[in-house]
């Protein structure tokens, strides 16, 4: 008599709440790498030292707090990333146009 033994029956059992997990990781990952992309790309942008080096701070900092969220929270922490970008955009563009002087940090 074929018979499974009793690891794989669970192993098959578990293996959907495992994919689920993972296809929800895997929805939210291709949309939050471009995301930091962009966030570190606008905050090396900034023209003075402070803000540039509290933007890449920050942006990091957000990063990390938000690695394990799954679900409609990733969702929800994306669409707050995709504001913030928005927010950093035009503090650098403001930054460019009333640029001050060299810092002594520069």
């Amino acid at each position: 008599v074929l018979c499974l033994p009793p690891r794989r029956r669970d192993a098959r059992i578990q293996q959907p709440t495992q994919s689920r997990r993972r296809d929800e990781t895997m929805t939210t990952v291709p949309a939050a790498r471009p995301l930091l992309r962009s966030l570190l790309r606008e905050a090396r942008g900034m023209t003075d030292y402070n803000f540039r080096s509290y933007a890449i701070r920050r942006v990091k900092a957000g990063f990390d707090s938000g690695r394990n969220l799954q679900g409609e929270e990733a969702a929800a922490a994306l669409r707050d990333g995709a504001t913030q970008l928005e927010v950093l955009r035009r503090q650098a563009a403001l930054g460019r146009m009333y640029s001050s002087g060299r810092s002594v940090m520069e």
